[in-house]
């Protein structure tokens, strides 16, 4: 199994339903690596989420890296109904070969030791941003509440899916999902 990189994990070491939580995105968030989620949350043996959590993306997570996810989800708690949910995706908008290494602006971390993303799977195209989801859903008893205002699968972006219910209902409300390019791409599946 290869290694996932998580941009946020929500999760708690006995339960979630003992507070509320918040994700809330209003800055620059791009997942150039390959197998990068965004934000993941958790299986309900880790606790439900409380009926006042809640993730907002007031700006979108930019996905590249192949096999990533922007938002997966695993959780059946009242949060997932929260009506403020919001996720705002954009797919494969650059070409992966043209992506610069990290060089951090934050004086406490050490530009020597930046790489390039590792953003491509073996066989992949080097140029493609190839097999991401925006949205994944995976169990059967949730019902997802979501506005999707922002969800574009661009030009670079192949065999993509912009909403993915493996197992559960997702009711994307505000939605604005497009396909503007790419290869083989889909908007829904379930």
């Amino acid at each position: 199994m290869e290694k996932k990189d998580i941009l946020l994990f929500f999760t708690a070491s006995s339960t979630l339903a003992r507070g509320d939580v918040s994700f809330i995105n209003d800055g620059e968030a791009n997942l150039y690596g390959r197998n990068s989620v965004g934000l993941f949350i958790t299986k309900d043996a880790r606790g439900k989420l409380s009926q006042k959590s809640n993730f907002i993306m007031n700006k979108p997570i930019n996905l590249q890296g192949d096999n990533t996810t922007g938002l997966y989800i695993e959780n059946s708690g009242d949060g997932i109904k929260n009506d403020r949910n919001t996720a705002r995706f954009v797919i494969g908008a650059k070409d992966n070969a043209t992506i610069p290494a990290y060089v951090p602006e934050n004086s406490l971390l050490n530009a020597a030791n930046s790489k390039e993303a590792n953003h491509n799977k073996v066989g992949g195209d080097e140029n493609l941003a190839e097999e991401i989801v925006g949205i994944y859903l995976n169990n059967p008893t949730v019902e997802l509440h979501v506005k999707v205002p922002q969800l574009e699968i661009e030009k670079f972006a192949k065999k993509s899916i912009g909403i993915f219910s493996k197992d559960g209902e997702v009711k994307a409300t505000d939605g604005n999902i497009s396909i503007k390019g790419g290869e083989d791409n889909i908007a829904l599946l379930c």
